[in-house]
């Protein structure tokens, strides 16, 4: 009888090793799927650098390299699977949500209002520097001209680009719609009649002594038509700090404008921004109202300043560079940057707008049921 208790002991007493070194190989696999965690979390934080070189530390992001064909089919295989998700696109140093889906529905929509109002909404959600932050660069076929290409080399606003990346919860697609990208300059204008047609009207309406200057256009087939939309800027003024002695036009009047303008084959042009208005000879005089002006004089006060130069006719109708003069605040209208992406992970691409003035919304265009394109949601911007 003893030798069956001490054989049923030892049985027991294997068992109990073998058990355990099974629950020690478990915590070791669940330990390891966690570090593991841990680390993509970490790697999601970096970004491919817009110039398509990777700083120090940094991995290449998913998707970024994908042709045309991979990022359709990432979106198609990702759509089916997405019921929720949330995106954040940065607008200079600051990440804000573009797109929250939850249970399947989108509740980013109409006028979010300030950043800060709809941030509070979703503050149960995942924040941008916790997710995957995708260069918005990518959206451009490889080789091909970018606006990082052709920004100018000031200090000015102007000389970055907003809306540089996209953060993500997600692995979908992005860039599912490519998009090609032109910049013009005063020797090199485009030959498109329609544009040119469209831009005079708004322009001369105000001031017939006015050129059209063109200044850079994106190309993409966004509701899959087969044929191209073309997004338009037209302005005709630059920062500058050069040339600080009066070079007014010939008019004795003219305007100075920013236009926004999406091109539809087939459909009347959608203005997406305008401004526009004019500027007179007659110099800087407090005393007068005369806060802005391309002249100065003996009465103009000390203060006065220039770092807008805008482009106009001289007496024989050629181009020159007309320094802009102004006694307190004063800036000058910049045409909007825009990012073609699908923000939802439904296979269907979004245009976003982005403006550089403060306090600017960020505007997000969807294509509805219709095949129109929608303003579908805006969020005010942080100064």
């Amino acid at each position: 009888m003893k030798k069956i208790v001490a054989f049923i002991l030892t049985l027991v007493f294997i068992y109990c090793i073998f058990s355990a070194c099974g629950e020690s190989n478990t915590t070791t696999t669940e330990l390891s799927n966690t570090a593991s965690g841990d680390v993509q979390t970490e790697k999601t934080a970096n970004l491919i650098d817009p110039s398509g070189t990777l700083a120090e530390g940094d991995m290449d992001v998913q998707g970024e390299s994908m042709d045309a064909s991979d990022s359709n089919t990432d979106a198609q295989t990702g759509a089916a699977d997405i019921s929720d998700s949330i995106a954040y696109i940065k607008y200079f140093n600051s990440y804000l949500p573009i797109s929250c889906i939850k249970g399947g529905q989108q509740i980013l929509t109409g006028d979010g209002g300030w950043y800060f109002d709809v941030e509070s909404r979703l503050s149960d959600l995942p924040k941008a520097d916790e997710l995957q932050a995708h260069a918005t660069v990518g959206m451009y076929a490889q080789g091909t001209v970018t606006p990082y290409d052709t920004l100018p080399q000031t200090n000015f606003i102007d000389s970055k680009v907003p809306g540089d990346s996209i953060a993500i919860n997600g692995k979908w697609g992005l860039f599912t719609t490519r998009v090609r990208y032109e910049s013009y300059t005063l020797e090199n204008q485009p030959q498109n009649e329609d544009w040119y047609s469209y831009f005079s009207k708004k322009v001369h309406a105000v001031s017939k002594h006015t050129p059209v200057i063109i200044t850079e256009a994106w190309f993409f087939d966004l509701n899959n038509d087969g044929i191209e939309e073309a997004f338009v800027n037209a302005n005709n003024t630059f920062y500058s700090t050069e040339d600080n002695l009066p070079n007014p036009p010939n008019a004795q009047s003219s305007a100075v404008y920013s236009f926004s303008v999406l091109f539809v084959d087939g459909s009347e042009p959608l203005e997406m921004s305008t401004s526009i208005y004019e500027i007179g000879n007659e110099p800087v005089n407090d005393k007068k109202n005369i806060y802005v002006s391309y002249m100065l004089s003996d009465e103009s006060p000390i203060h006065s300043e220039h770092f807008v130069t805008a482009v106009q006719y001289d007496a024989q109708g050629n181009l020159i560079e007309c320094p802009i003069f102004n006694s307190g605040e004063y800036n000058r209208s910049i045409a909007p940057k825009i990012v073609i992406a699908d923000i939802d992970g439904d296979g269907q691409a979004e245009l976003i707008t982005l403006h550089y003035s403060i306090y600017s919304p960020i505007i997000v265009y969807r294509i509805d049921d219709s095949g129109r394109l929608i303003e579908s949601f805006r969020i005010n911007t942080p100064a």
